[in-house]
């Protein structure tokens, strides 16, 4: 994944990349067609986030006072946060997860 330079550095978890390829690799097996979007969408996406990251839906502050968002894109949310000039790209949910897989967020 390969991404422009933008005002922001660019943070991303390894939470991120497992999830990230355990969804590509299921595409590949199920559909390779989407394979090949879904890693477009994703750069795109993240790409967007490193341009404009405030102007994304606040999901919640935390007790560490970050201030959560994501980024939606057909049924998965990008969720990421801003500090000190820096995106933290922190996890990549398809949206019919239950809310319990959020829970992280708060240890972050």
């Amino acid at each position: 994944m390969e991404l422009e330079e933008f005002s922001y550095s660019i943070e991303i978890s390894e939470r991120f990349r497992k999830s990230f390829k355990e969804i590509l690799d299921y595409m590949l097996v199920v559909f390779y067609k989407s394979y090949t979007v879904y890693q477009k969408e994703v750069t795109e996406r993240i790409e967007q986030i490193c341009e404009y990251p405030e102007s994304f839906t606040i999901l919640k502050k935390v007790k560490s006072g970050k201030l959560f968002r994501f980024a939606k894109f057909k049924q998965f949310k990008i969720f990421f946060f801003v500090e000190n000039n820096s995106v933290f790209i922190v996890d990549n949910i398809h949206e019919k997860r239950s809310p319990k897989s959020l829970n992280f967020i708060d240890k972050v």
